[in-house]
């Protein structure tokens, strides 16, 4: 009795001091795909991708220091922090959607949830994030090979675009 009454209150210590001193993350992530699609095609990564870019074809550009997590499986943990969280999909290395999650408590532990779907020609990505700073959409994916003409999920075509709360306009 008296070993499990320890056990419980050191759980209890280690989870609380977790929560300032992070040893261990909660952040957890989900990915499925319809059954037109095959979840060993996606590939999940983070980094930093500026939004300050001439088009979407410098996120493949090899100059992104990135980091896998999901490639057809889980390949590592999922670690976010304070701030901007980047987030490149790519499915069979020929559609991608780009996107960035900003979180305002680095203590938050958040629940991510992709879903990839396919609609007559096009392939969507829904996203469904759980935790405090919560996010939700469903957008289509881009093709790679057009990657020069978008930029931040938009069509170039030099108006003014809002990308995450951030205005961006032609340099």
């Amino acid at each position: 009795m008296f070993f499990a009454i320890l056990s419980l209150i050191g759980t209890f210590v280690l989870y609380e001091f977790n929560y300032y001193l992070e040893f261990i993350d909660f952040t957890s992530l989900s990915v499925k795909t319809d059954d037109n699609l095959e979840k060993q095609k996606v590939k999940i990564e983070t980094g930093y991708f500026t939004v300050n870019r001439k088009s979407d074809a410098e996120l493949f550009d090899g100059k992104n220091k990135t980091e896998i997590f999901f490639n057809g499986q889980k390949t590592g943990l999922l670690k976010t922090g304070y701030g901007e969280n980047d987030f490149l999909i790519t499915y069979d290395n020929k559609y991608y959607y780009q996107f960035r999650h900003f979180i305002f408590n680095r203590h938050d532990k958040y629940s991510y949830n992709y879903t990839l779907l396919k609609k007559a020609d096009t392939i969507y990505i829904e996203a469904d994030i759980q935790g405090d700073n919560r996010m939700t959409f469903t957008k289509p994916m881009h093709l790679i090979s057009d990657a020069n003409k978008v930029r931040c999920n938009v069509a170039i075509d030099g108006k003014k675009i809002i990308y995450n709360m951030t205005e961006l306009t032609e340099h």
